[in-house]
């Protein structure tokens, strides 16, 4: 289930622009924008001051749900595989994602029934919508829900220039598009985790470079130039009469200075310890 939905992130790093559907018969527009790390799935109804013939939505207010990147994308792999079915029989099986205070529905208007009375304009059944609901009380009921109609975009058939006749054939596009939108955000929030995870694991290398260092400087380490290996003499020593023939013997020890090699803290760390 996802972590968040209706409920708004304490935490504001970017509010960024992922997607846009005005449907101006449905007077709806169904918004995707990119939230610190979640994807905010909005519905919002035209701005009551507006005196355009084609009203600006208010964006300020609707019914919005927090989506993290596992979310959108199977949101996604679910749109996808419904809309495979779609475009071979033209039935689409609707499907929802449950949320932690609401509940997200894609379906075909005709599953819809009763709830597209709160449209305006005439819907056609066979058209792809999406309900986000909120508030859901404890039995799972709720009246508090928004519905976006997906607009259909029409490809031009057969036309003859001599009697202006043609074919106009629907397509989904748009709903593809807003799928492709939730696996692009998927796809770029996986991106990020593995940059971040990168970035980390540079910050705790630092970390742990300051720290041999400080321990350095406190044994009293000169860091101020690199350490040269001593060349240790040699002597040969007679088993029976101690004169120097046979073996070797080792220098007496002597001053160390440790050379820091940053890539290779724990070598670092074992030359100041032993």
């Amino acid at each position: 289930m996802p972590q968040f939905n209706n409920e708004k992130s304490n935490q504001i790093n970017s509010n960024s622009f992922g997607f846009t559907s005005r449907n101006y018969t449905s007077m709806t527009a169904l918004a995707v924008n990119y939230f610190n790390n979640m994807a905010i799935l909005s519905i919002h109804l035209p701005d009551e001051s507006s005196k355009k013939e084609y009203p600006s939505f208010n964006y300020n207010e609707g019914i919005k749900s927090y989506l993290s990147a596992k979310d959108a994308k199977l949101l996604y792999k679910m749109g996808k595989k419904a809309f495979k079915k779609f475009e071979e029989n033209g039935e689409f099986e609707e499907f929802g994602l449950p949320l932690k205070r609401g509940l997200i529905q894609i379906a075909q208007a005709k599953d819809l029934k009763k709830k597209l009375k709160s449209l305006k304009g005439d819907i056609d059944p066979s058209d792809i919508c999406i309900v986000i609901y909120t508030d859901l009380d404890d039995s799972k009921k709720t009246d508090k829900y928004l519905i976006h109609v997906f607009n259909e975009d029409s490809v031009v058939r057969g036309y003859s220039p001599d009697n202006g006749e043609y074919a106009l054939e629907k397509n989904s596009v748009e709903f593809e598009y807003f799928l492709d939108a939730l696996n692009e955000f998927a796809k770029a929030m996986t991106n990020g985790y593995a940059h971040a995870q990168k970035h980390d694991s540079r910050f705790d290398r630092k970390k742990w470079e300051r720290m041999a260092y400080e321990l350095a400087t406190s044994l009293g380490v000169d860091l101020s130039k690199p350490s040269k290996p001593s060349k240790p003499t040699v002597s040969w020593v007679n088993e029976s009469s101690g004169s120097s023939v046979g073996s070797r013997a080792d220098v007496a020890s002597e001053a160390r200075i440790v050379e820091v090699d940053e890539e290779n803290i724990d070598a670092i760390i074992q030359q100041m310890v032993h």
